[in-house]
């Protein structure tokens, strides 16, 4: 077994990570992702357990269905994030979390505390990235 086999999701996720709540209005969430560069904020409770996940794909789909597009003005997060979210625990080792996330072709999730609380993400990219480097350090 390699050393890099060993590795969880705390030590590859990111911690800078921006969040709303339910009760964010959406023209603040899509002003956060233009700002912070990000096409997914976690949606998180008083407790900053989360709860539902916003992406970009959410908002996209409510603009190809809403029959008024200012509609979206006068909407909060919760009436088109994604509920419940996904989450991986911060001890969740990568070999086991990997395959689960590409299968269910998530580009990021939320990772969690043992109490639940948002700590980071872990995104697409970190895991194809550890991916690379355990092919690399199998040669």
């Amino acid at each position: 077994m390699l050393v890099g086999e060993l590795m969880q999701a705390l030590e590859m996720m990111k911690t800078h990570v921006q969040r709303v709540t339910p009760e964010t209005p959406i023209r603040v969430a899509l002003d956060m992702m233009d700002l912070y560069q990000t096409p997914v904020l976690p949606v998180v409770n008083a407790e900053t357990q989360p709860i539902g996940i916003l992406t970009e794909g959410d908002v996209a789909r409510f603009l190809l269905h809403a029959h008024d597009p200012d509609e979206l003005s006068s909407l909060n997060v919760e009436k088109i994030a994604t509920y419940p979210v996904f989450t991986v625990v911060q001890s969740a080792m990568l070999a086991e979390v990997c395959p689960i996330l590409l299968a269910k072709g998530f580009k990021r999730t939320p990772v969690v505390s043992e109490e639940g609380v948002l700590i980071g993400t872990l995104s697409r990219v970190d895991l194809l990235q550890w991916t690379l480097e355990q092919k690399a350090d199998s040669k």
